[in-house]
């Protein structure tokens, strides 16, 4: 019954499958959606179609139930990049522990390739230099017998000021910063 009503649920979600296209020559599996709820639990749902040894991302222009760590809301404008990788690893969990911070190192470097310098703020903060939040990051590790399914969420602000005390890539190249771009450099 639950797959049932999990293919359901994904097959009446709008999907983008010009984005799609671009992406699929990452050699990323890309599932790209106009509006979900939450792009982590929709990669959690499609999690199963993903085999060892690859990655997919899950991509939305807006998402109406984004969350951050310990459940917190998360802001999701049109104007921003919301994704979440999924990739499966025989690792166990404990060789897992850098993995967020190492994420944001990943987020910073892709930052600086479109002319902005940020930094992280332990956990899961990626910030401005004047300490203006920019995005963030939400890992979730499941485990099972068939080894790890690593859900890497990925918010970050593409234009405007989605709420105070927050700036966007774009105000910080001082230039447009694409959704797609973004994706193609993570």
């Amino acid at each position: 019954y639950r797959f049932f009503k999990l293919m359901t649920t994904l097959s009446s979600l709008q999907r983008i499958p010009e984005w799609e296209q671009i992406l699929t020559s990452s050699g990323t599996i890309p599932f790209c959606y106009d509006v979900v709820p939450s792009t982590m639990d929709v990669a959690r749902d499609l999690s199963f179609q993903v085999p060892e040894g690859r990655s997919a991302l899950v991509l939305a222009r807006e998402q109406t139930a984004g969350r951050g760590r310990q459940g917190r809301q998360w802001s999701s404008p049109e104007s921003g990049f919301m994704g979440t990788f999924i990739s499966k690893t025989s690792l166990s969990l404990s060789y897992m522990s850098g993995f967020s911070l190492a994420v944001g190192c990943l987020i910073a470097e892709v930052c600086r390739e479109f002319g902005c310098h940020v930094g992280l703020k332990w956990p899961n903060d990626i910030l401005s230099l004047n300490r203006q939040k920019v995005g963030g990051v939400l890992i979730e590790l499941n485990s099972s017998e068939e080894g790890t399914t690593v859900l890497t969420g990925i918010g970050v602000n593409l234009k405007g000021r989605p709420m105070a005390q927050a700036t966007s890539l774009s105000e910080l190249a001082g230039r447009e910063v694409e959704l797609l771009d973004v994706a193609l450099s993570l």
